[in-house]
């Protein structure tokens, strides 16, 4: 791959299109310090999108060929809106359905071939060797994640994510096997469900040392693809991308339920952690839906809310060390 770097917001942008068309994905994550103006936007819309905005109009990142913008919430499209009138940027609006039944698949499918369009318009050219080699290695991701040994390293992979960020996912995935036998947990570890919205780096290093299961877009949500199934390669990464585990932002909270009951079945989760991000609408309701659940399950959880502020850890770390306390001292009765 040579073709530069591709800049996205949203990992339900498909990172193997872009592999394929032989440019490198590059997540645009905020930044662990403060960088840029975050004025770009109105105060009062999704702190992750403002940061990034910010950090972007700074030159914080690398360079991009182009930039995909997943309409995946307003103030995603917001982001859109502005970047499409900067001169400096090559921006493509992926428009995501909110559903995720044939009529959706059928709606993100010709959203892919107008991606591939622009990808190539762009200088990049769907190779039949590389797409190949590209679909083997996001497949390999899965299986990866399929591992219970995986799954309960949390803070390693959310840390893995960011270190491996723009590079090839054959790496990502050399990586994440070192893990498998390297790097065992504490003997008396908890063992805890971080969800809700992309956290912010201060509660992971509180977290560190403890068996995580992030059930983030940095976790299992953003790692998992659905089964490959359809007529041709758009149908089948349309069919992948809309049958993994859901993002909250779909109206489907069922299916996430779903994936709760599963993990309860093959692992043991002692609680639970919620990250509300502040102005998300969407964390908002997903968090009253997980609430009953957890409780139906006897599963202490713990609601924690940011704005992906640096200066809040501090605000925090009271809270989610006394809930860890709390936990311990059930597993001693």
């Amino acid at each position: 791959m040579s073709g530069g770097r591709i800049g996205f917001l949203c990992t339900y942008t498909p990172g193997e299109l872009i592999e394929g068309a032989g440019f490198n994905p590059y997540r645009l994550l905020p930044p662990s310090e403060a960088v840029g103006s975050e004025d770009l936007l109105d105060s009062n819309l999704c702190p992750y999108v403002r940061q990034v905005a910010g950090a972007l109009r700074s030159g914080y990142y690398p360079h991009f060929q182009g930039i995909v913008i997943a309409r995946s919430c307003e103030a995603s499209l917001h982001f859109y809106n502005i970047l499409s009138r900067e001169r400096d940027f090559n921006v493509f609006l992926l428009d995501l359905p909110r559903q995720r039944g044939p009529r959706a698949q059928k709606y993100f499918q010709a959203q892919l071939e107008n991606l591939t369009k622009w990808l190539e318009e762009l200088g990049g050219k769907l190779n039949e060797e590389e797409l190949s080699s590209s679909l083997d290695d996001y497949g390999k991701t899965r299986e990866l994640f399929q591992d219970t040994r995986i799954r309960a390293k949390g803070v390693d992979i959310f840390q893995l994510a960011s270190e491996y960020n723009g590079r090839p996912r054959r790496d990502f995935n050399a990586a994440l096997e070192g893990f498998l036998n390297e790097k065992c947990l504490e003997e008396n570890a908890l063992s805890i469900l971080l969800t809700g919205a992309i956290p912010p780096q201060g509660l992971i290093n509180i977290l560190e040392g403890e068996e995580i299961i992030l059930d983030t877009c940095l976790g299992l949500r953003g790692f998992l693809r659905g089964e490959m199934q359809g007529k041709n390669l758009f149908s089948r990464l349309s069919h992948a991308y809309l049958n993994r585990p859901p993002c909250p932002r779909f109206l489907d909270g069922e299916d996430r339920l779903n994936l709760f009951s599963r993990l309860l079945e093959t692992q043991e989760i002692q609680g639970v952690i919620y990250h509300d991000l502040g102005f998300c609408d969407v964390s908002s309701y997903d968090f009253l839906i997980q609430k009953k659940f957890w409780e139906d399950q006897n599963v202490p959880l713990l609601k924690v809310k940011t704005e992906l502020g640096r200066g809040e850890t501090g605000q925090i770390l009271t809270r989610v060390e006394a809930f860890l306390e709390t936990l311990e001292e059930g597993g001693e009765e």
